[in-house]
């Protein structure tokens, strides 16, 4: 594993303790605002906290709002209620520019890049730290070859996207995130659509990333995989349960939940 990317001198330098609480909720509401001032709340009352240098899997049912919670925590989706407090500040009261300095995310849908090079769409990861014209310094270049170093995709570097298969299309995502320099990288279903050789891959990649001190977060239905790299897992059901896979397994919660036993007939999700 290659060492983190250097910081730019616009960035932060401040060390992180690996037990640090990075992101917390306090009475977080969830959900879609709808007409007349009302909304439809999927999750509410969610009081939960990340630490430094974590590896955690969302998992729960389709539509127990793991999408709607990762697009809350990064500020793409207005919460109903509560606080989401970033190394103790609130969400709110950060600027657009320090939470895409705080937070990264990769999404399932991407905005149409097929026709940018692997080189292009990572360097979209540096917006946050260029200057007012997008003009990448020598720093940020260094940053952007480190991120694809990290992610071993260096030589896909003057590939179009379009080319890809969906395996390396997930690392340059990866990668893009990576050269925007955060602390937190929230995933949505990074490994949606792969074979299982390239979702074992991708949770090793981030487990990788965690041990240097990044907060990961993936909404996943790959309970294997998860119990097998995540250090915490928040299973979705009514509000959150949070704990190690050991403990999530031995209380019985991913079996009452998801349907999920180590015994070998049970149903993969």
């Amino acid at each position: 594993m290659d060492r983190k990317p250097p910081l730019s001198s616009s960035e932060t330098t401040t060390p992180i303790s690996m037990s640090e609480v990075i992101l917390q909720t306090r009475h977080l509401a969830i959900g879609y605002p709808l007409k007349k001032n009302n909304a439809k709340r999927v999750q509410e009352s969610l009081n939960l906290e990340m630490r430094a240098g974590e590896m955690i899997a969302l998992v729960g049912s389709n539509g127990a709002g793991k999408s709607t919670l990762l697009r809350s925590l990064c500020g793409l989706q207005k919460c109903l209620e509560g606080e989401i407090i970033i190394q103790g500040k609130e969400m709110q009261s950060l600027s657009p520019s320090a939470k895409a300095k705080t937070i990264s995310v990769v999404l399932t849908h991407h905005a149409d890049t097929n026709l940018l090079s692997v080189k292009e769409v990572v360097s979209i990861g540096r917006q946050p730290y260029t200057n007012w014209i997008g003009t990448n310094s020598e720093m940020d270049d260094e940053i952007i070859r480190q991120s694809l170093s990290t992610v071993q995709i260096s030589h896909l570097t003057e590939r179009r996207l379009s080319e890809l298969s969906d395996g390396e299309k997930q690392k340059v995502w990866i990668a893009m995130a990576l050269a925007q320099n955060t602390p937190i990288i929230l995933l949505d279903e990074p490994t949606s659509h792969l074979d299982y050789k390239n979702k074992t891959e991708i949770f090793k990649l981030l487990k990788q990333l965690s041990q240097t001190g990044k907060s990961i977060l993936i909404s996943t239905h790959e309970i294997d995989l998860s119990l097998q790299y995540a250090d915490q897992l928040w299973v979705m059901e009514k509000g959150v349960h949070q704990g190690t896979p050991q403990e999530m397994e031995q209380a019985g919660i991913l079996e009452r939940v998801l349907g999920y036993s180590q015994n070998p007939s049970h149903i993969s999700l």
